[in-house]
């Protein structure tokens, strides 16, 4: 059997302690240790267990239109922000328009909103009030507003998302619970079970809510949280 020498064994009882403490610690200086691991070992898998039936806490600033090529599905949800258009039809009639930019405000919304890979977003559902500019609409006699719209948003936040979202090439700002914080370089992101909101402001996307599980993985990361 080969023995380590004092060199050796010296690395590798600093090795066991750095993974001790990370255990240990719960992740209060996580990020610090997943900053070491990345410039000592290059890759490095790490878990972080949620309490039973709790979800955990997300926040993620992309400095980058991540949602390119997303469709989110809401209910009873809120869209606020402004846009061109090209296309707006109510309750199946197309209204003309002239101006560049309109608001928007759009509640009590069931539907989808699809955003295509050359940045062209959809509204497609139902609504009990819709604004937009100075037109305005109101549910009449219980019966929803059919809404189309289509056209660039420059800046709009939805309520009320719930769905799992996957994104590829991530640059941003991670904060999963109140101890991990991460910073993403061209990175692959899962986020299973989100529940809050998401609001796009020219080439930056927001996310802040809850969610169930969580995977990143970069080129020289990899990290499991669920």
């Amino acid at each position: 059997m080969k023995v380590l020498n004092w060199k050796g064994l010296i690395v590798l009882i600093v090795l066991l302690s750095l993974v001790g403490y990370m255990f240990i610690s719960k992740q209060e200086r996580g990020n610090e240790i997943l900053g070491l691991f990345r410039s000592k070992v290059g890759r490095f898998i790490g878990t972080m267990k949620r309490s039973e039936g709790k979800a955990i806490s997300v926040s993620l600033e992309s400095y980058g239109n991540i949602m390119l090529g997303q469709r989110v599905a809401l209910s009873d949800s809120t869209l606020e922000g402004v846009m061109s258009f090209g296309l707006i039809e109510i309750n199946g009639n197309k209204i003309s328009i002239k101006e560049n930019k309109y608001d928007v405000v759009i509640s009590g919304f069931y539907g989808s909103v699809e955003i295509g890979s050359d940045g062209i977003m959809t509204v497609s559902g139902k609504a009990e009030y819709v604004m937009i500019g100075d037109f305005s609409f109101l549910k009449n006699e219980g019966k929803s507003i059919s809404v189309i719209l289509q056209g660039i948003p420059f800046k709009l936040s939805m309520t009320n998302v719930n769905q799992d979202f996957s994104f590829v090439g991530v640059d941003g700002e991670l904060t999963i619970g109140e101890r991990l914080k991460l910073s993403l370089s061209n990175d692959a992101l899962n986020i299973l079970g989100f529940s809050g909101s998401v609001s796009l402001d020219e080439n930056k996307v927001l996310l802040d809510g809850i969610g169930s599980s969580f995977s990143v993985k970069g080129e020289d990361i990899t990290i499991d949280v669920s």
